[in-house]
């Protein structure tokens, strides 16, 4: 803990992983990673015809009072579900998650499962893939909003559709992938 970051565990996990990890099999497939990766690559390209525009209304209105709310219950969510792909996927290969909670980070709560157990996996691509379970999933989401945000008019589903491609794309490149900092990306390293 510090000053900006306080830990408070609400429970053991493992259990309820456990009995969730075998009905989610399909998603540690070959065949899930490619639907996964067509859909990144369909929304990007989907989306670079309009990057000036997306650009712009990301600019314009990110700072704005109606945006810093959707994104203050956005986050937390995206988060859940980033932790939750760390969790499941920990327990897909075996590895305990002995605790979850929610973090305090600089005010604002953030979901977090204990899945350091993940170390101990007997193979680089296990370890590798419970470190790059919650990126794959803010991706995906991102991926997910960006059609959502092409799809639909000027509202609060675009509104909503835009921060949660944000978070998803920019602050999980950003941040968790950066090697420097002890997130994902310095434990894919």
């Amino acid at each position: 803990n510090s000053v900006f970051s306080w830990r408070f565990p609400v429970g053991n996990p493992d259990a309820w992983l456990a009995r969730w990890a075998p009905h989610l099999r399909a998603l540690f497939t070959r065949w899930a990673m490619l639907v996964w990766l067509c859909g990144v690559v369909w929304a990007l390209a989907a989306a670079l015809p309009h990057a000036r525009e997306i650009g712009a209304e990301l600019k314009a209105g990110l700072g704005t009072p109606r945006m810093m709310w959707i994104a203050a219950l956005a986050w937390p969510l995206i988060k859940l579900l980033h932790e939750l792909a760390h969790g499941l996927t920990a327990r897909h290969f075996g590895a305990p998650v002995p605790e979850w909670g929610i973090t305090l980070l600089m005010f604002m709560p953030v979901p977090y499962v204990e899945a350091s157990a993940a170390s101990a996996l007997p193979q680089r691509h296990q370890r590798l893939t419970v470190a790059a379970a919650g990126i794959v999933v803010e991706l995906g989401l991102a991926a997910a909003a960006l059609g959502v945000v092409l799809a639909v008019q000027a509202g609060a589903l675009r509104d909503a559709a835009l921060v949660v491609f944000f978070i998803g794309a920019l602050s999980t490149l950003l941040v968790n992938a950066n090697p420097l900092m002890r997130f994902d990306g310095y434990h894919m390293l």
